[in-house]
């Protein structure tokens, strides 16, 4: 069960793209990604008339419960009109987290466009034969192990806690005990009654 599995939390900024494929009629693109990891999903800010869009405020909170997690980045074409096209894929395993805590790397994307860079009446910007990329840095977020589990040395129990020197002066002697209780005197002071088992 996931609740029983241990969580990796982590950021991930989507720093920039380069040679996106071009979608528009001005052989270029206004692209943003879709961060996908399960039923989490965060957007980028679009970035308009651009093939190597950079993004400024692009830095999600993302939470992998199996090593085998994999997290999807979906470039598209922003459309004033609607139905915007998806220009390109790449994917991202959060598991190279465990290995290494931060990450700033260039991943190449699969094009899924089709026909990209094919627009009619329009020279393309889009190089076919360089590839998409897209650059990302991953941070892991879970904190450092608790030495101890959360419980410093000797919590609740400094020493001799309930066990002053004395405790028990003030409470009348003898309370219902005969005095020596089979055990002779010697060693204790002859006052009358013994000591009450914690001497000075």
């Amino acid at each position: 069960k996931k609740e029983k599995m241990s969580e990796l939390r982590f950021s991930l900024t989507v720093v920039a793209a380069s040679n996106c494929p071009s979608a528009d009629a001005n052989g270029k693109s206004d692209p943003y990604v879709i961060v996908k990891l399960g039923n989490q999903q965060h957007k980028t800010d679009i970035v308009k008339g651009t093939l190597d869009p950079k993004w400024k405020t692009s830095t999600f909170n993302l939470t992998s419960y199996s090593p085998s997690d994999s997290v999807e980045l979906i470039l598209f074409d922003w459309d004033k009109s609607g139905g915007d096209d998806e220009l390109a894929r790449a994917h991202f395993s959060p598991g190279r987290l465990m290995q290494q805590p931060t990450l700033d790397d260039w991943l190449e994307m699969t094009v899924t466009k089709k026909g990209a860079g094919k627009i009619s009446g329009i020279m393309s910007k889009w190089d076919p034969k360089t590839p998409t990329r897209i650059h990302i840095r991953a941070s892991n977020s879970n904190p450092p192990p608790q030495y101890g589990g959360g419980y410093p040395p000797q919590q609740g129990y400094p020493p001799q806690q309930g066990f002053p020197p004395q405790q028990g002066l003030g409470y009348p002697p003898q309370q219902g005990f005969p005095p020596q209780q089979g055990y002779a005197p010697q060693g204790y002071p002859q006052q009358g009654h013994p000591q009450q088992g914690y001497p000075p």
